[in-house]
């Protein structure tokens, strides 16, 4: 264990639950005191992030792919002594960025197309509506 860490591991992992008991506790305390007390005490906790463990505004990001690469530029340049693995490195990593390119514009155009066939469909209706309306009223125009 190193001395710069305040508690062992499993310390440090079961503390969420014990928070969550305290604040089940707490509410059931506050309930028996008062209804009112109680209400303000469940709401401040499911505010807070609820009586589960975890992280109250959801886990935490891991970071991307670029934000790694950005910290070590030298790591895709560096050679490994090796020439025909540097450049089954060098060819598979330029396809990849390419799949990666094409796939991005794939998504792109994928959700043009979706959200063109939704407003053509908007369209499409309110036209039918439109008519539907006008029917109506020449109907009720008839029968007047």
């Amino acid at each position: 264990m190193h001395h710069t860490q305040m508690f062992p591991f499993r310390c440090r992992s079961c503390r969420p639950y014990y928070l969550v008991f305290f604040g089940i506790l707490a509410v059931i305390f506050a309930f028996n005191h008062s209804l009112v007390g109680g209400i303000i005490v469940a709401t401040i906790i499911g505010w807070r992030g609820g009586f589960a463990p975890g992280y109250p505004y959801g886990a935490p990001q891991l970071p991307s792919l670029e934000k790694l690469a950005s910290l070590a530029p030298e790591a895709r340049k560096r050679s490994s002594g090796n020439a025909s693995f540097d450049a089954y490195k060098s060819d598979t990593l330029q396809r990849l960025e390419e799949e990666q390119d094409k796939f991005e514009n794939f998504l792109g155009r994928l959700r043009a197309a979706k959200d063109k066939a939704e407003f053509d469909d908007f369209l499409d209706r309110r036209a039918q509506r439109i008519s539907e309306d006008e029917q109506e009223r020449r109907w009720n125009l008839q029968d007047a």
